[in-house]
């Protein structure tokens, strides 16, 4: 697995999720609380964030934040974006693509995985109804299914960019706190 080396406090990032948003909140508003969550997870770094309208292939980014979930009912906008993101992320080992919906990562980005000859299970094999079941093996270990909720999830991530692990009280601080909240 490739990572990236981050001799600079500033990490480029850019985050994708679609208009739609998350539930009762709008695509801007979910762009703001992800922000804010990896803003914190990956203190000291500053980021630096961008929110394009959709996947940039021409992106320059250390960190991809993807939810494009919403547009994936009546269109191909979910699988379109997944795809492209896929190939960027063969181009681009060493950056990290999160993806931050379970349902974006199965209906989406797993599909073009395999379509693209990326991923190892059939993925018409029923998911668990579980939260916690283990994403499938994928190829491209730059791309991850990601849970803010799960420690060893944001130590692996802050390993990437070669931080410490959080300790107890930082992690407890960023499980506890409503990012959705501005």
């Amino acid at each position: 697995m490739t990572k990236k080396t981050t001799t600079h406090k500033h990490l480029k990032t850019s985050i994708v999720v679609d208009p739609y948003g998350a539930m009762e909140y709008s695509g801007t508003e979910e762009a703001d609380a992800h922000k804010r969550m990896f803003t914190a997870l990956l203190h000291p770094l500053k980021l630096t964030v961008d929110t394009p309208l959709c996947f940039n292939e021409d992106s320059t980014s250390d960190l991809i934040v993807f939810d494009f979930g919403g547009m994936g009912f009546g269109n191909d906008l979910l699988g379109d974006n997944s795809r492209r993101l896929c190939r960027w992320a063969n181009d681009h080992p060493s950056s990290l693509c999160l993806i931050v919906s379970d349902w974006t990562f199965r209906h989406g980005v797993l599909r073009e995985m395999q379509a693209l000859g990326m991923f190892v299970r059939d993925v018409d094999e029923p998911p668990s109804v579980y939260e916690d079941d283990p994403p499938p093996t994928i190829e491209l270990q730059n791309v991850k299914l990601f849970k803010h909720y799960e420690r060893s999830q944001c130590d692996a991530v802050r390993a990437w960019f070669n931080l410490p692990k959080l300790t107890s009280s930082r992690w407890l601080q960023i499980l506890n706190t409503d990012w959705k909240v501005a």
